[in-house]
């Protein structure tokens, strides 16, 4: 705060009432509280959970810490599919309990549209707080981040791209936001700007990323030969199965929609309805997509533009799935 406001006299900046009080303003007295915060935000998705309740234990009305765990929570579905319903209503307590505490900070906001994306799967409603988090820090690069999801799953590239420029502009070693852009070029079809941000990323030692840039940028193009179906079929079932569908090699699709049947119907209904669709099985691949809705499956965010739902587009059932999510 005090070198903040140095900054500031040496300048000659005035600053507005707003701004002076959000200099001044601690995010908790307690430092051993403020080191278990800072931790977290730099662990590992299955560590941040205790840290952030290690910082809570030493202050409960710690805002930011609230917000981290509303966030931990509700990614935790993604990793344990069972538990969704469980992390899902955490993540909400969560997230309201740091608008509680802290209904002026612009992280609050931020988290709280995040996670009220996460529960609907309507990114419309993530959009105002998105806003509002902006209003309150205009320098929250993450801010601009969850903006121009929202945006981008909504359709509306334009604007998305603008957040993303802001964001990388505000800080352009943000993973996040890096993330954004491959998401941003894979539901706006662009493969030749997917194959660029892969050179982009590898120069900025990313290249954890390039295969999977790769793959969806042959996706993008039909390049169907391309893609190693039987290689990816483990972490990337959807792709694998479409992949198979799209080179004649109905068989190994039907066997891999089998062992994902037998695994598990309900953690794996996204990705069961996707092949169905590829394989033409468009009423067991609405039912099953349907099943992914009610599990609160994240998956089905990219509904209305991601070119996996392409052969669904005229279907009623998929059309009416669309107006349940607001997409319509």
């Amino acid at each position: 705060s005090e070198v903040a406001q140095r900054i500031a006299n040496q300048l000659n900046v005035k600053l507005t009432k707003e701004e002076g009080r959000r200099i001044g303003e601690k995010a908790t007295d307690n430092v051993a509280a403020y080191e278990d915060y800072l931790k977290a935000k730099q662990a590992p998705l299955l560590q941040k959970e205790q840290l952030f309740l290690d910082a809570l234990k030493k202050d409960s009305t710690f805002a930011l810490a609230w917000a981290g765990l509303a966030y931990t929570y509700s990614k935790m579905p993604l990793r344990n599919p069972a538990d969704k319903p469980y992390y899902i209503r955490k993540s909400l307590d969560a997230a309201l309990t740091a608008m509680k505490y802290g209904p002026h900070l612009s992280e609050t906001h931020m988290v709280l549209g995040d996670v009220i994306k996460t529960i609907t799967l309507n990114p419309a409603l993530s959009i105002k707080e998105q806003n509002k988090s902006i209003s309150l820090n205009p320098n929250n690069a993450e801010a601009y981040v969850y903006l121009a999801f929202a945006q981008m799953e909504l359709g509306k590239f334009e604007e998305a791209e603008a957040n993303l420029l802001k964001a990388k502009q505000l800080d352009p070693l943000s993973g996040i936001m890096w993330a954004a852009w491959i998401t941003y070029y894979r539901y706006s079809r662009n493969a030749e700007k997917l194959m660029a941000i892969s050179y982009e990323l590898r120069s900025n030692e990313r290249r954890g990323v390039d295969t999977a840039i790769k793959l969806w940028r042959h996706f993008v193009k039909n390049e169907y030969d391309s893609i190693p179906a039987g290689r990816i079929a483990r972490f990337n079932p959807v792709l694998a199965g479409i992949t198979y569908t799209q080179t004649g090699k109905m068989n190994e699709a039907r066997k891999l929609l089998d062992s994902l049947q037998t695994a598990s119907p309900y953690d794996n209904a996204f990705d069961i309805g996707i092949i169905y669709a590829w394989m033409g099985e468009k009423q067991n691949a609405i039912k099953y997509l349907n099943l992914a809705y009610r599990l609160y499956d994240y998956s089905l965010i990219s509904i209305k533009v991601d070119k996996i739902f392409d052969p669904l587009r005229n279907e009623e059932g998929f059309k009416e799935l669309l107006a349940k999510m607001g997409m319509e």
